[in-house]
């Protein structure tokens, strides 16, 4: 958009491919449309005359080089691992990791932490590979998060089909290598056994360089999930607007 109106814009990444977090939404079941997103960038970006400098990371001396007039950073988001015991054992993923193909899920019984869309996504992709899950999720429901139609079609047919099993209202306070002990609402402890514990209780905003670079680009915006973690739809909305008020 910046470049529509008549900006001369570069467009920076560390990553030697574009889409970030986009292709790793892209994976689960039912899910590849997003693609189409990614595409249409890729295709209208150079169009437009956007240059793009990939696999190359901005920082500090790099601004202070190229001098900008306006600095829009949209560096997104990491996931979120939590503060509890055993969340750092070697039996512990994130789903960043496990839809990325970073990293892959060993055994056959799974525990996903967290019910929401990412973990109910998540937990059909891997179910969908012969692995037997459980979620696990502190809230009465799981998929709050997720639209009205695609969380009924999720809860109601294709989790249940694929064999998922949830367990609301309980909070996993440690995590072994041979499941995750959790903690319902009357203070009750259980285990739940698994080979595995993928965690997927969202992101974290990725630390940014807006307050080191104040001072040497005019003006500074934050957008997307650097600013917060939302939706697709928030950080479109955001980098729209932004390019119309420069």
């Amino acid at each position: 958009m910046a470049a529509l109106r008549g900006h001369d814009v570069t467009l920076y990444d560390k990553d030697a491919k574009l889409g970030g977090q986009l292709r790793i939404a892209a994976v689960p079941s039912g899910k590849d449309k997003l693609n189409y997103i990614l595409e249409y960038y890729t295709s209208q970006l150079p169009k437009a005359g956007v240059k793009m400098e990939m696999g190359r990371e901005v920082e500090e001396g790099l601004v202070k080089q190229v001098k900008p007039d306006v600095a829009i950073i949209a560096t997104g988001a990491e996931a979120l691992i939590p503060d509890i015991p055993g969340a750092d054992g070697q039996s512990v993923l994130n789903f960043w990791d496990v839809l990325s193909g970073k990293a892959k899920v060993p055994g056959e019984k799974v525990v996903v932490a967290g019910g929401g869309t990412v973990g109910c996504e998540l937990s059909l992709h891997l179910a969908e590979q012969g692995k037997k899950v459980t979620i696990v999720e502190m809230l009465e429901e799981v998929g709050i998060d997720e639209e009205p139609i695609t969380r009924f079609d999720l809860l109601s047919e294709r989790l249940p089909k694929a064999g998922v099993e949830f367990l609301t209202q309980r909070t996993i306070i440690d995590i072994t290598d041979k499941g995750v002990t959790v903690l319902d609402p009357f203070g009750r402890k259980s285990r739940v056994g698994a080979d595995s514990v993928v965690i997927a209780l969202g992101t974290r905003s990725v630390e940014t360089l807006e307050d080191r670079i104040r001072d040497v680009v005019p003006e500074v915006y934050v957008i997307g999930d650097s600013k917060q973690p939302r939706k697709i739809i928030d950080a479109t909305y955001e980098g729209a607007a932004v390019a119309r008020l420069i």
